[in-house]
């Protein structure tokens, strides 16, 4: 009977050591967040989910070397006159430009395009933007380089911003009022965030050019 007690003291005892063993042998585990998220993923700073956190970069500024009102090559006078003396000059393209005046006889061209100042080779329908603002043309419309009927200016005017930071700026680039003259200066501006809301804010000065 003494020896069946013995027994029986000793497995409880060897069951209550393995347990307390085992107890104590457990390995590490990586436990859920408060929330009951798993750990399936390293957490960054804040302690959220490894993985992006779905936030979007902000509004960004239109750049002005590739944006709508991107920097326009422009024409200048060269320090050799372009204007000729047309006077008695019987020819259709007296000043060699490659365009023929519409009058005399002469029908225009290449491909039917006038020559709106026969007399100066720096004005005829192939021209480009042009940064000077003298005008010393026969043609009544001044400004008009290229002959085309109408005055196209590179740069917009009037410039009105809009938007916030949050949504994005509205409005773009340009003068603010009517701007400078054909072939003339000014500050130019273009929309940005300033505070919560949109302005206008300087980004260099520019010259009007116009064709």
């Amino acid at each position: 009977m003494k020896r069946r007690g013995a027994l029986v003291f000793a497995f409880v005892s060897a069951t209550i050591a393995c347990a307390i063993g085992a107890a104590c042998t457990f390995p590490d585990v990586a436990f859920g967040t408060a929330d009951g998220g798993g750990g399936g993923g390293e957490s960054g700073p804040d302690g959220m989910g490894g993985g992006t956190d779905g936030a979007q970069d902000g509004p960004q500024g239109l750049d002005a070397s590739t944006g709508d009102s991107a920097l326009v090559e422009a024409a200048t006078r060269s320090d050799a006159d372009t204007k000729i003396d047309a006077a008695g000059c019987q020819s259709c393209d007296c000043d060699n430009d490659g365009y023929f005046a519409r009058d005399g006889g002469c029908d225009g061209g290449p491909g039917a395009v006038y020559d709106c100042d026969d007399g100066d080779k720096f004005i005829n329908p192939a021209q480009g933007f042009v940064a000077d603002f003298t005008w010393t043309s026969v043609h009544p419309l001044v400004y008009d380089w290229n002959c085309d009927g109408t005055v196209q200016r590179a740069y917009p005017t009037n410039l009105s911003c809009g938007g916030t930071i949050a949504t994005g700026c509205t409005g773009g680039q340009g003068f603010q009022g009517s701007g400078p003259n054909c072939g003339n200066s000014a500050d130019y501006f273009e929309c940005k965030p300033v505070g919560p809301f949109c302005a206008a804010s300087k980004i260099d000065t520019r010259t009007q050019l116009c064709k």
